[in-house]
């Protein structure tokens, strides 16, 4: 709300209703940049902390993963990576991912 206190918790968009989900996750890129992972290009390594060069829909990037637990479930299909710097990365739907990349957030996840 106004003052900053939270009035909603959504476990899970995909619950939502088509219409609602759509004015709710077209409002949240309005607002916050996170950027949508096509694919994983590499990993530096399995242990931490990593980095990360992804495909992403506003281009490649590299990143920092600072730990496992920056790797976090969304829904029961997706994934958000948030790197060293707090920036967020969205993979909605990791079944659209190729297969190289959904073994790569299977050991995350």
């Amino acid at each position: 709300n106004s003052e900053g206190v939270e009035v909603l918790w959504i476990a899970d968009v995909e619950n939502l209703a088509p219409r609602t989900r759509k004015i709710l996750l077209d409002e949240l890129a309005r607002r916050e940049f996170m950027p949508i992972i096509e694919r994983i290009v590499s990993v530096s390594s399995t242990s931490d902390p990593s980095q990360w060069q992804v495909r992403t829909d506003r281009g490649e990037t590299t990143f920092l993963l600072k730990s496992d637990d920056d790797v976090r479930r969304i829904g029961v299909h997706g994934a958000m990576l948030i790197d060293a710097a707090g920036a967020r990365y969205l993979a909605p739907d990791t079944r659209k991912l190729d297969a190289a990349s959904r073994r790569v957030l299977e050991r995350y996840l």
